[in-house]
This record gives structure tokens, sequence and C-alpha cells, in this order.
């Protein structure tokens, strides 16, 4: 099967996947996808050796275990954020969002030269496009 093909098909399996989620409350779908997303990871096994190698350089004294509890959260959260990302409401989680140093956007902004934004790799970072 062609790479175009093979992309075409999960794309509409996505889509799919996506349409039924949004039958279900938010609060279902978020445990479904958190659920799912540990299933895919561990035992599909989708990328687990080359996040599992990566762990184990950057924590070299972890235990095979250790190691294996932090994959498992790392798809959890992975799950956690393409949830917030494809089915929570924005208002909802602007309410979590603290945005430090506002003001200093608004100057930039209003300067109408464009601003750069720099932000840490951390949580959901990329709702902050939304945000």
């Amino acid at each position: 099967m062609s790479k175009k093909v093979k992309s075409r098909i999960e794309y509409i399996l996505f889509i799919a996947l996506l349409k039924f989620l949004k039958l279900f409350p938010y609060k279902m779908i978020l445990y479904i996808v958190r659920k799912l997303a540990v299933f895919v990871g561990m035992v599909i096994g989708i990328r687990k050796e080359v996040a599992r190698k990566q762990l184990k350089r950057v924590f070299p004294n972890k235990s095979d275990k250790e190691i294996k509890a932090l994959l498992k959260d790392m798809y959890y959260l992975f799950g956690w954020n393409a949830c917030e990302t494809f089915f929570a409401e924005p208002k909802d989680l602007f309410k979590k969002i603290e945005f430090v140093g506002k003001e200093n956007m608004e100057a930039a902004l209003a300067m109408n030269k464009g601003v750069i934004v720099a932000t840490a790799h951390l949580g959901n970072f990329e709702l902050g496009g939304r945000f």
C-alpha cells in the first residue's frame, strides 16, 4: 500500500473517530481518549521503542519498571492533550490559563511590528496559539 493511500485511510479513520467521540459528554471523551492513547502506545506500541530509548538516555539511572511507568504517563498525558485540543470548549480551557505579562504583549502588538512569542514546552503548550 502506498504511503499516500495509507495516510488517506488514517485521516478518514481519524475524522470518523472524532465525529463518533463528539457524541459523548466531554468527561467521557477524556476518559476514553486517555485510555485509548495508553493502549495504542503501550500495547500496539506506536513509537514506544523510540520513546523508551530516549527516556533511558535522559534518565540512565531509572529502572526498566520506572521507564515503563514514565512511558505510560506520557501516553496518558498525550491523550489528555489531544482531548483538550480536539474536544474541549476554548472558554473552559482559557479559564485555566494564566497569562503572565499580558500587558507586555499588548504593548508590543500596539507597535504593529509583529511579535515573537517564546514559551516552554510544558503541558499542552499548543493551546497557546488558540489562546
